[in-house]
C-alpha cells in the first residue's frame, strides 16, 4: 500500500479486530467510521487529511463483489465490507490553506494600498483584436481617481467608465493588451493621464492570460516637486550663466605652513569670459597664479581666507587690472565654507565718467565763473511759516560783480536785501516763484526783469542744484531791449511809410486809371467812326500803348498788395482745362506774329472742375507764356498741366503746370536774379524786350500765396521749362439755374440811365457810348447830387463811380437802397479805379448789381448793361438782394426768397458774439480757446448757408492744428473783415 494511501473500513459493526490489527501492524491508526465519507487516521503522533480516490488502487485477495467506483464490497469472515481507498492531502490541503490565506492577504492589501488597483480582463473583437477590457476589481483608492464608487465599476467597461478614453489616451488598450498576452510586465514610471490631469507612476502585469492588472500609484506632487527642482535649478543656471556680472567659485590652497597661496577655480559663468577675455574652459580646475600670470597679492588671499572660513564679505571698488587696463567692482563672499566664491563688474566706464564728470566740474565752474553772464549762487531761508524771504550769497562769479559793481568780497555771505533795498520788492513779487524753484526743484526764466537799483533791464534764469538753494544767470539786456525798442520805432515809421506808400499807390491807380478811361474811351469812339488807314492805324498803336501801360500799372499794385500783405485770394469754382484753353486763344495771335508754334497738352486724369483763385491762376499762366513768347525767336512754347498727386479722401488734386520754350535760357549763375523785384537778367533785355522787372516776382509770390511752389530749369541758348505746382480743392459742375440756362437777350428798349461820375473826360467818353446805343444819359458830378436826381426820376439803370467829391458812391448807394426799400430795385453798376480796397464781391453785397474796373472797355460796358437792365425788367418788381452765382454771374434774390427767419437771425448774432471773442482772445494772445471758438463759427456759418464765411473759420482751425498762429490770425482779421461785409450786405438788402 502507498504510505499516503489508508484502507478505510466501513461496517455497521463498530469493531472488526483482525482487520484494524492488520492495519495498525503496517503503522496505521485505523479509526472506524460508519458509511462516512472522509475520515482521519492518526499516524506519527498527527492527524492526516484524507480524501477518497476516485479509482480503486488496491485489492484484498478475496472474492470481488463489485467496483463501483472507490468503492468495492467484500467478505470478510461471513461479513461484508464496504473498502475504500483514500490519499492524504494533509500537505496538499495545509498548501491550499496557506494560498487561500495569502491570497486573502494579498487581496486585503491590494485592497487597502494607497496605490490604486484594477484588475481587468481583456476583451476582443472577433478579428481577435483587443478593443477594450472589463473591470473584474478594484480597489478604494482606484474609486477615488475615477471619482465613482465600486459598484458602479466592477463589470463595465474602460470604454463605458472612462467614455473618452480611446481619444485622449490612444495607445493605453493596447499597451494592456500587450502585457495580458505576453505576460510581460510593463512599467511606466511617469506617466502623464490626460483624462485625470495627473502623473502617474504605473505598472502593468497579468497574472494569466488575457488578464492583467495595474497598480496606479499618483507621482503628481513629485513631479511637481521635481519640475520645480529642475525649473528652479534651470532658472538659476540661466541666471548664473547670462547674469551680467562675472562669477567665480574657487577653493583655496594653501602652502606647507598651512597660509592660504592661491586658490583653484572651480567654476565660472559666461559673464567671466567677456569681462576678463579668458575662456572658462581653460580657468576651471587651474590655479589663479597660472589664469592671471601674476603672484597674488597677501591682503588679498587675507580677504579670500576671511571669506572662505570666517564668513566675512567684502566689496571692493575701483580695482584696477593693468594687464587688462580695467576697472572692477568686486564682491566676495562664501558659499560654503572653505570656499569662496566672487562677483564682479566692469566698471571703466563709470570711473571714466567720474573722471570726466570731475574733469568737467572743474571746466564748466571755470566757464561759469569766468562767463560773461552773472552767475550766482544762493541759499534761500524762509519764515516760520516757510516761505522764503531772502536770499544769502554763497558764491558769484566775474560778470555778476560787474553786473550789481561789486567786488565779491563785498558780496559773500551777505543776503539779497542788505545789497538792495529794491530786493524786497522783487523777493515779493517772486515769492511762488523762489518756492517752486528752490524748494520744489523747478527752474524758471523771465525774460526781461528791471533792477532799478540798477537802472538795468535783465533776463534771469533760476534753477535748484539742491534743495534749499538757487542758481540764477542774468543777462544785461538793456542795449538789447533798447535796440528793440528802437527797432519797433523805426517799424511803426516803416510801417507808417508802407501805408502812405500803399495810400499813394491807390491814390495813383485812380489818378492814372481815370484818365486813361477816358484815353482808351475815345480811341474805341474814334475807331468806329471812318477813318483812312493810316489814321486807324495811329489809333491802334495808341490804344496798344495805352493797354501797355495799364499792364504796368496792374504789376505794380499788385506787387503793393502783396508786400502789404492785403492781396486776398479768392475760392472759386472753376473748369481748369477752359481756363488754359482761353490763355492760349489769347496769345496765339502773339505766338502766330513771331513764328512760333503754341502747343498744349492735359493729362487724362485731370479733375473737370477745381476751386480756387482761377484769376490769379490765370494771372501767373498769362506772365509765363507771355515771358516765353517774348524770349522765343524760333520754334515753339509748350504748356502742359499733369496731376502730380491726387487725394481722393481730402477730396484735393496737386497740379504740375510747365511753361516751356527754345528761347534765348538762362545762365545758371544768373538765374539767383530771376525772381527779384525791379531786376532783369541782363539790363540790355530791357531796351530789346521791355518789360517792368516785377512780372516774375509777382508771379512766384502769387503762387507760393496760393500754396504752391515755383522753378526754372535752363540752358542758356537753348530755352527754359517754368515749373509750379498747386494743390487745389475738387470742385462740382456749377449747378444750371432755369434763369441762367438761356442766354440774356440784348435789350433793344432805349433806357434811362443815370451816370454818377466827377470825371468830365470819363463823363464825355461813357455817355456819347450810351448815346450812340439810343439811350437817354444825365450826369451827377458826385454822390449827392446822384440822390438828388435818383429822387426826382425813376432810372433804368444806374452807373456809379466809387471814389466821388462830397459823398462817395459806397454811401451813395446805400441811402438809394435806404430809400427804394424792398419794392423798387435800381441796377447799379460800379465804375472804380479803387483796386486796392475793394472787389467785385464787395460791391455787390453793399448792394450794387455789377463791377467795372477802369479804363472802362466799352464793350464790356455794353454787356453789363445788357445783363442788368434785362434780369428785372418791370418797375416796382420786388427784390431783396442779389448774389453772385457759381459761374460768376449776378442773380437777383426775390424779397419773398430771401427773408432771415428769427432762428438765423439768432444764429447772427451769437456769430457775432463768437467772433468779437475770438477777436479779443487773439488781442490778448490767449490762444487756448481759439480752436474751439474756430470750430463753433464754422458750424453756425453752416447754418446759415454762408459758405465761404464757413470756410474762412475752417482755415483758422486748420492753421491752429498745423501750429501756424500767424497764419490764424491773418485768418481771423479776414473773417472779421468778411463777415461785417457781409452783416453790412444783408442790413443794406433790409434784410
Amino acid at each position: 500500500m502507498n504510505s499516503k494511501n489508508v484502507l478505510i473500513i466501513e461496517d455497521s459493526e463498530e469493531k472488526i479486530k483482525d482487520l484494524m490489527c492488520k492495519l495498525k501492524s503496517e503503522g496505521y491508526n485505523v479509526r472506524l467510521s460508519a458509511a462516512s465519507k472522509e475520515t482521519a487516521c492518526s499516524k506519527d503522533n498527527g492527524y492526516k487529511i484524507l480524501e477518497k480516490l476516485p479509482m480503486l488502487i488496491w485489492r484484498c485477495g478475496v472474492d470481488k463483489k463489485c467496483n463501483y467506483f472507490n468503492k468495492t464490497w467484500l467478505n470478510f469472515r461471513g461479513r461484508t465490507l464496504d473498502l475504500s481507498i483514500v490519499r492524504d492531502i494533509t500537505e496538499k490541503t495545509q498548501a491550499e490553506m496557506a494560498l487561500k490565506e495569502s491570497q486573502e492577504n494579498y487581496h486585503s492589501l491590494l485592497m487597502n494600498m494607497s496605490s490604486g488597483f484594477a484588475f481587468h480582463k481583456i476583451l476582443y473583437d472577433e478579428n481577435s483584436h483587443p478593443i477594450d477590457f472589463e473591470y473584474i476589481e478594484v480597489n478604494g483608492v482606484y474609486e477615488k481617481i475615477l471619482g465613482i464608487s465600486r459598484d458602479e465599476i466592477i463589470g463595465k467597461r474602460l470604454t463605458e467608465v472612462i467614455p473618452g478614453i480611446k481619444k485622449l489616451s490612444k495607445d493605453w488598450i493596447k499597451i494592456c493588451a500587450q502585457v495580458a498576452t505576453t505576460v510581460e510586465p510593463i512599467r511606466l514610471e511617469e506617466y502623464y493621464s490626460q483624462v485625470f490631469k495627473r502623473w502617474y507612476s504605473t505598472y502593468i502585469y497579468s497574472t494569466s492570460h488575457g488578464y492583467f492588472a495595474a497598480i496606479y500609484t499618483d507621482i503628481t506632487e513629485r513631479k511637481l516637486a521635481e519640475d520645480a527642482i529642475r525649473q528652479s535649478q534651470e532658472k538659476y543656471q540661466s541666471l548664473f550663466d547670462n547674469m551680467l556680472n562675472g562669477f567665480t567659485y574657487n577653493e583655496l590652497v594653501f602652502d606647507k605652513d598651512g597660509n592660504p597661496e592661491d586658490f583653484i577655480m572651480i567654476d565660472a559663468n559666461e559673464a567671466y569670459e567677456k569681462l576678463t577675455g579668458i575662456k572658462r574652459e581653460y580657468a576651471i580646475g587651474r590655479r589663479a597664479s597660472e589664469i592671471y600670470k601674476f603672484k597674488l597679492d597677501p591682503d588679498w588671499m587675507e580677504k579670500c581666507y576671511n571669506t572662505a572660513f570666517n564668513g566675512k564679505s567684502y566689496v571692493l571698488d575701483n580695482l584696477y587690472s593693468q594687464s587688462m587696463n580695467r576697472w572692477y567692482s568686486t564682491t566676495l563672499y562664501s558659499p560654503k565654507k572653505g570656499y569662496f566664491a566672487t562677483m564682479s563688474q566692469e566698471i571703466s566706464d563709470r570711473v571714466r565718467a567720474v573722471m570726466a564728470l570731475q574733469a568737467s566740474k572743474v571746466k564748466y565752474q571755470t566757464m561759469l565763473m569766468t562767463m560773461n553772464s552773472g552767475f550766482g549762487y544762493f541759499k534761500v531761508s524762509c519764515d516760520e511759516k516757510g516761505i522764503p524771504n531772502n536770499c544769502i550769497y554763497l558764491e558769484v562769479n566775474q560778470g555778476f560783480e560787474r553786473l550789481i559793481n561789486r567786488e565779491s568780497n563785498q558780496i559773500i555771505g551777505k543776503s539779497i536785501l542788505e545789497l538792495s533795498p529794491f530786493s524786497k520788492i522783487v523777493i515779493d513779487k517772486y515769492t511762488e516763484v523762489l518756492k517752486l524753484v528752490a524748494l520744489e526743484g523747478g527752474n524758471y526764466k523771465v525774460e526781461e526783469l528791471y533792477l532799478e537799483d540798477l537802472n538795468k533791464w535783465c533776463s534771469v534764469f533760476a534753477y535748484s542744484p539742491e534743495k534749499g538753494y538757487l542758481a540764477v544767470i542774468l543777462n544785461d539786456i538793456t542795449y538789447e531791449r533798447n535796440s528793440r525798442e528802437l527797432m519797433k520805432i523805426a517799424k511803426e515809421e516803416a510801417d507808417a511809410a508802407n501805408k502812405a506808400k500803399s495810400e499813394f499807390l491807390a491814390n495813383m491807380s485812380h489818378e492814372i486809371r481815370t484818365p486813361l478811361t477816358g484815353v482808351v474811351g475815345m480811341i474805341d469812339i474814334t475807331l468806329s467812326t471812318e477813318l483812312t488807314p493810316m489814321q486807324s492805324e495811329n489809333l491802334n498803336i495808341a490804344k496798344k500803348c495805352a493797354n501797355s501801360l495799364l499792364v504796368i500799372i496792374n504789376d505794380i499794385l499788385d506787387f503793393s498788395k502783396i508786400e502789404a500783405n492785403i492781396l486776398r485770394l479768392e475760392s472759386t469754382n472753376f473748369n481748369v482745362k477752359e481756363l488754359i484753353e482761353g490763355i492760349i486763344k489769347f496769345h496765339s495771335s502773339s505766338a502766330e506774329e513771331k513764328g512760333l508754334a503754341l502747343n498744349y497738352m492735359f493729362s487724362s486724369n485731370i479733375p473737370e472742375f477745381l476751386i480756387g483763385d482761377s484769376n490769379r491762376l490765370m494771372q501767373v499762366v498769362n506772365n509765363l507764356i507771355s515771358n516765353a513768347i517774348k524770349f522765343t525767336e524760333d520754334g515753339s512754347v509748350a504748356v502742359s498741366v499733369v496731376v502730380k498727386r491726387q487725394e481722393i479722401i481730402n477730396e484735393q488734386v496737386e497740379l504740375k503746370f510747365s511753361i516751356s520754350d527754345t528761347g534765348i535760357g538762362i545762365a545758371h549763375d544768373e538765374m539767383n536774379r530771376l525772381f527779384k523785384s525791379f531786376s532783369q537778367v541782363d539790363s540790355s533785355y530791357t531796351k530789346k524786350y521791355g518789360g517792368n522787372g516785377l512780372g516774375l516776382v509777382i508771379t512766384k509770390q502769387l503762387i507760393e500765396l496760393m500754396g504752391g511752389t515755383i522753378w526754372v530749369e535752363s540752358e542758356k541758348s537753348k530755352g527754359s521749362v517754368f515749373d509750379f505746382t498747386l494743390k487745389m480743392n475738387l470742385g462740382k459742375r456749377p449747378r444750371i439755374e432755369p434763369s441762367d440756362q438761356a442766354k440774356l437777350p440784348t435789350t433793344q428798349k432805349s433806357l434811362h440811365i443815370l451816370l454818377v461820375e466827377d470825371d468830365k473826360v470819363n463823363q464825355l467818353v461813357v455817355s456819347r457810348v450810351l448815346k450812340d446805343k439810343s439811350h437817354q444819359v444825365d450826369v451827377a458830378n458826385n454822390g449827392i447830387e446822384a440822390i438828388e436826381m435818383h429822387s426826382q426820376k425813376q432810372y433804368d439803370v444806374i452807373f456809379m463811380d466809387i471814389q466821388l467829391p462830397i459823398m462817395d458812391g459806397i454811401e451813395a448807394t446805400r441811402l438809394i437802397r435806404e430809400r427804394e426799400g424792398s419794392l423798387i430795385h435800381t441796377p447799379i453798376i460800379a465804375l472804380t479805379a479803387f483796386a486796392l480796397q475793394g472787389d467785385k464781391e464787395r460791391f455787390l453785397l453793399i448792394g450794387m448789381d455789377d463791377y467795372l474796373s477802369k479804363p472802362i472797355v466799352l464793350g464790356q460796358l455794353i454787356k453789363t448793361l445788357d445783363n442788368v437792365s434785362t434780369q428785372k425788367w418791370e418797375r416796382g418788381l420786388p427784390v431783396s438782394g442779389i448774389r453772385a452765382s457759381e459761374t460768376g454771374e449776378v442773380v437777383f434774390l426775390d424779397a419773398v426768397n430771401y427773408q432771415l427767419d428769427a432762428e438765423k437771425q439768432n444764429v447772427i448774432q451769437e456769430i457775432t458774439d463768437n467772433v468779437k471773442q475770438l477777436t479779443k482772445d487773439l488781442a490778448s494772445n490767449d490762444f487756448s480757446n481759439i480752436e474751439t471758438i474756430a470750430k463753433r463759427v464754422k458750424n453756425q456759418f453752416n447754418q446759415i448757408e454762408a459758405d465761404e464765411l464757413k470756410n474762412s473759420a475752417f482755415r483758422i482751425e486748420l492753421a491752429l492744428r498745423r501750429g501756424n498762429l500767424k497764419e490764424a490770425i491773418e485768418y481771423a482779421m479776414q473773417l472779421d473783415y468778411e463777415f461785417e461785409t457781409f452783416k453790412k450786405s444783408i442790413s443794406y438788402m433790409g434784410v
